[in-house]
């Protein structure tokens, strides 16, 4: 636990630091409880305003940066390491750092990082709502046979949120349903 913390501590840090760099300020830090476990936070969202999508996504990709980066040098100590209790830290280390936040944090479907780096990377702003939106007309359209006004998206764009947005909501449904699963065998 106190190596899962360490790591969330000095991932939003570098989220804080790398927005600093650019020019953005940090208004709020600090620890939210959430299902009881704490969770460090940085408020960066001053980096939207950035004029630079660059500076945008490296800011947030800052901390999938350094949790790889601490994966890596966990794996150099892990592979040289002679004793059971520091292999066993570090290997959890190692898991943490690279295969849960990569998962996690870079996992577009839910609003952390990568989220916020596709929405960057394809120039879409407010990435979910305009997908769920554009998901809602096409059903409307396919099952009440509405017409809908003209779209406001169209060609490689309306794909893009079509193809997001039905993604994301199978990504909703499965958690929801993984979620029920757990409280129920609770």
């Amino acid at each position: 636990m106190a190596a899962w913390i360490g790591l969330k501590c000095v991932h939003e840090t570098a989220h804080g630091l790398v927005c600093l760099r650019y020019g953005g300020n940090i208004r709020e830090t600090g620890f939210v409880l959430a299902v009881f476990t704490p969770l460090a936070y940085v408020d960066a969202s001053s980096s939207w305003a950035f004029r630079s999508r660059w500076q945008r996504i490296h800011t947030a990709a800052a901390g999938i940066y350094i949790e790889l980066l601490i994966a890596s040098v966990a794996m150099l100590v892990w592979s040289r390491g002679d004793s059971a209790l520091i292999r066993h830290v570090l290997q959890n280390v190692i898991i943490m750092a690279s295969v849960s936040t990569l998962v996690f944090n870079l996992n577009p479907l839910m609003k952390f990082d990568g989220y916020y780096i596709l929405s960057d990377l394809l120039q879409i702003p407010n990435l979910m709502t305009q997908s769920t939106q554009t998901v809602q007309d096409i059903g409307r359209r396919l099952v009440f046979g509405e017409s809908s006004s003209a779209p406001t998206t169209l060609g490689r764009e309306r794909i893009l949120l079509m193809t997001f947005g039905v993604l994301s909501t199978i990504w909703r449904i499965t958690d929801l349903t993984h979620e029920r699963r757990n409280l129920s065998q609770t």
